[in-house]
């Protein structure tokens, strides 16, 4: 913590850091701490990465321009705060300790990354009227019960299911596409106009969105491009 409150002292008296765009705080070792006060310095950030750290919940100012927020390897157990942030996009919150998707209420939400948490309860997704892609894979999603509420969602193109109790049971896909008859990819396949309606795929490998897709999460090597607070 007193590293963290030398290097936010160090940044205020230069001046210029709440300018940058992007903020690479990947793998710095991050408690909630050291990781709220990183925040007050970028401001005007629009892309936060701060995968691989030890945050176990969302600090209560994070950048208000925030459009892509990575904060996948975590500790998160519960969202809050998001309606502050107005211009996000895309939201990453893989492999953290989620078990409801309650919490996301930002109806500018476009792409949900929360594969590889403990999420059961599929809830709270009436808001997320602007969501395109969701990625619910490697979690404990048990039934189609469980998925009705993603119905309501009608730009949902693309769902990832894989790795949920829920998509090993029987005509799973089919009934995925019954109740999402406007969904064009489910778990990597992508389903063609005619057989969608039976919940059929054109082929085992097609392409996911298109490269460069502002929906895409990033490379998770380090940004060069990105402003690194810890060098």
């Amino acid at each position: 913590a007193a590293r963290a409150m030398a290097l936010v002292a160090a940044h205020e008296a230069g001046g210029g850091a709440a300018e940058v765009d992007t903020v690479d705080l990947r793998h710095k070792s991050l408690g909630n701490v050291d990781f709220a006060n990183s925040c007050r310095l970028f401001r005007a950030a629009r892309t936060l990465l701060a995968s691989f750290n030890f945050i176990e919940a969302l600090p209560p100012a994070l950048p208000p321009a925030l459009v892509f927020l990575d904060l996948s390897n975590n500790r998160i157990a519960e969202m809050h705060g998001l309606e502050a942030l107005p211009s996000l996009e895309v939201l990453d919150l893989s492999y953290n300790l989620l078990t409801s998707t309650a919490g996301l209420d930002n109806p500018n939400l476009r792409a949900v990354y929360l594969a590889g948490n403990s999420i059961r309860y599929v809830e709270n997704m009436e808001r997320l009227e602007a969501l395109e892609r969701l990625d619910l894979s490697d979690n404990n999603v048990k039934s189609m019960a469980d998925l009705r509420v993603l119905s309501v969602n009608s730009n949902l193109r693309t769902l990832c299911l894989r790795g949920n109790a829920v998509a090993r049971a029987k005509n799973c896909r089919h009934r995925v596409r019954h109740l999402l008859p406007l969904l064009e990819e489910l778990d990597g396949h992508k389903l063609s106009t005619r057989a969608a309606r039976l919940g059929k795929t054109v082929d085992a490998s097609p392409k996911a969105a298109k490269k460069g897709s502002a929906l895409i999460k990033p490379d998770p090597r380090a940004d060069t491009t990105a402003h690194q607070v810890w060098a």
